[in-house]
C-alpha cells in the first residue's frame, strides 16, 4: 500500500545537481530533497532524474555505467521511488497532475489538479 501527501505552493522549480541518496527506509525520497523540488531520488544503482537540459522531462541513470535514458515526456518535480515505481509530479497547462510509473512500462495519472501541486510525500509504510 502506498500512500501520497500533497500541497499546494506557488514555489517555482530551480534546476539542482543530480544526486543518489542512500535507503530512505520506506518512503520514497528524503524530506530535505522533496523541499528542495525533489528533482532527483535514488533507485537502487540508479537515478532517476528530471533533466533540465530537455525541459525538466524524468530519466533514469545507472550510477555504475552513467548511461541515462529518458523514461517520461513529461517535466517532473517532487520525484519519489518506492519498489520499481516512480511517483511525481508533472505540471500541464492547466495545473498538475500525480503520475506513478513502473520503471520499464507505461505511467498512470493518478490525479489531476487545476492548481499547481507540490511537496508529493510518497510512503509505502503509512
Amino acid at each position: 500500500m502506498v500512500f501520497l501527501f500533497v500541497s499546494t505552493v506557488g514555489a517555482v522549480p530551480v534546476p539542482v545537481d543530480v544526486f543518489a541518496y542512500e535507503n530512505t527506509e520506506g518512503f520514497g525520497n528524503l524530506p530535505y530533497v522533496l523541499l528542495n523540488g525533489g528533482y532527483s531520488a535514488d533507485c537502487g544503482n540508479s537515478v532517476v532524474f528530471a533533466d533540465f537540459e530537455d525541459n525538466g522531462k524524468l530519466c533514469i541513470r545507472n550510477t555504475e555505467t552513467g548511461e541515462a535514458k529518458k523514461i517520461s515526456d513529461k517535466p517532473a518535480s517532487f520525484i519519489n521511488v518506492v519498489g520499481n515505481k516512480v511517483y511525481f509530479i508533472a505540471e500541464s497547462g492547466s495545473g498538475s497532475e500525480i503520475v506513478t510509473l513502473r520503471i520499464g512500462f507505461s505511467e498512470k495519472t493518478l490525479l489531476k489538479s487545476k492548481t499547481k501541486l507540490s511537496n508529493l510525500f510518497v510512503s509505502s509504510e503509512g
